[in-house]
């Protein structure tokens, strides 16, 4: 496919296989963008509840956020 900005994610089994697998469910990629919102308002739902949170809480809701929005697809240089 050209056009489309090299991520190395593409090329890994899991990756392929879930392609095919929402590709045979006529999943649109619009979709998945707008899916992709859900743990990005997750993240943000845990910075939010911090302030009322307990020191211990507010690690674990720290850590749940990073989780969040680690990249799971870096592009190549």
């Amino acid at each position: 496919m050209t056009g489309r900005r090299p991520l190395r994610t593409r090329g890994r089994a899991w990756a392929k296989a879930l392609a095919s697998w929402l590709s045979a469910r006529a999943v649109e990629p619009n979709s998945i963008s707008v899916f992709s919102l859900v743990p990005a308002a997750s993240a943000g739902a845990c910075f939010l509840l911090l302030p009322h949170a307990t020191r211990g809480i507010q690690i674990l809701l720290l850590l749940l956020a990073a989780g969040l929005i680690r990249p799971t697809a870096l592009p190549t240089s």
